[in-house]
């Protein structure tokens, strides 16, 4: 097998009733279900147009101030790499349970960190963004951690990842790069994941692994985020406190042994997030972002609907785009 084709990026089938054979748990894999209240800054992010919660979700994030959400940059943007509007996404907070009592909120405007990119081999750099909410949510937030915070917490640590991703996954054909996964939950799972050094993830992962992510995974049992849970948070109670440590950003497949998932290292943007997050109280909120003719004729070249013109083949093109999101949203290579 080439090396380039060992690089090349995993192509994900759309589809929601694939049977798995190698793993029949009911996790994120290799977790279990959270309890109401347990992480009330927990948010999913999901495609305005889409009624159902479950269906709609696509990642997830963080609740980090009282307008704001933290997430990973890949999840704000489409195929084509350019920066999805605002309005296609809704974020749901205060609830575990997808079908339960959360509410959704409008978003106001991305921000995607200026140097965010995907390299040739479809790699994740400055994987990091925030989203401005339209209105503050009085929901518990979580702590950003800093160098102070990250200073304390070498590898090997253990934390938390949390999502509403695949609970499992299965190889269709390494060969060709094809694997899927399954079995999306209604509830937020939960997993302990174990963080190991740079050096140690980039040999297991045969990956170029940059001072701005960070590795972790589970080993008894292998636990892993997958499909569905990017942007979420790798968290870790620090004198009772949460503290997010983490942004779910990229893998090699789901919990594959000898393999560590790769996150944000919120600790190098600190400079960043305090240009936006407010240090004491919620700021003025900014004007929406309009849609302009161009960002919606983009939006819609994106979709594989075929466009149709006029104001339903637009929203039939953003339907089309967040249907597909969810399993572009936790970017999976093969080895």
């Amino acid at each position: 097998m080439s090396f380039s084709l060992i690089r090349n990026i995993l192509i994900v089938v759309l589809t929601f009733s694939h049977s798995v054979t190698w793993s029949q748990s009911p996790k994120i894999i290799g977790g279990n279900e959270a309890k109401l209240d347990e992480y009330p800054w927990m948010v999913g992010l999901m495609g305005a147009f889409i009624l159902d919660n479950q269906q709609a979700l696509y990642c997830g994030g963080s609740l980090v101030a009282d307008r704001w959400i933290l997430t990973a940059a890949h999840c704000l943007v489409g195929p084509s790499g350019n920066p999805k509007s605002p309005r296609g996404t809704e974020v749901y907070i205060g609830d575990v349970d997808l079908n339960g009592n959360g509410k959704r909120y409008t978003s106001r405007r991305f921000i995607l960190h200026p140097d965010y990119y995907q390299d040739d081999s479809n790699l994740q750099h400055n994987d990091i963004a925030l989203i401005e909410l339209d209105e503050p949510v009085s929901a518990e937030k979580v702590n950003i951690a800093t160098p102070l915070e990250m200073a304390t917490f070498q590898p090997p640590s253990t934390a938390t990842i949390l999502g509403w991703g695949a609970m499992a996954w299965e190889w269709e054909n390494i060969a060709t790069g094809q694997g899927i996964g399954s079995d999306y939950p209604g509830t937020l799972q939960q997993a302990l994941v174990d963080t190991v050094s740079i050096q140690q993830c980039a040999t297991a992962n045969t990956l170029t692994i940059e001072d701005y992510m960070m590795c972790a995974a589970g080993n008894e049992p292998p636990a892993d985020a997958c499909i569905g849970d990017s942007g979420g948070p790798l968290v870790a109670q620090l004198n009772g406190a949460w503290y997010q440590f983490g942004v779910t950003s990229f893998g090699i497949g789901c919990a594959s042994a000898g393999h560590y998932g790769v996150y944000t290292r919120i600790a190098m943007y600190t400079d960043w997030l305090q240009e936006y997050l407010p240090q004491s109280s919620a700021p003025e909120p900014t004007p929406a972002t309009p849609i302009t003719d161009e960002e919606s004729e983009a939006t819609a070249q994106e979709s594989d609907s075929g466009g149709g013109g006029g104001s339903m083949g637009w929203l039939v093109a953003l339907l089309a785009i967040f249907m597909s999101l969810r399993w572009r949203c936790r970017t999976a290579y093969f080895q």
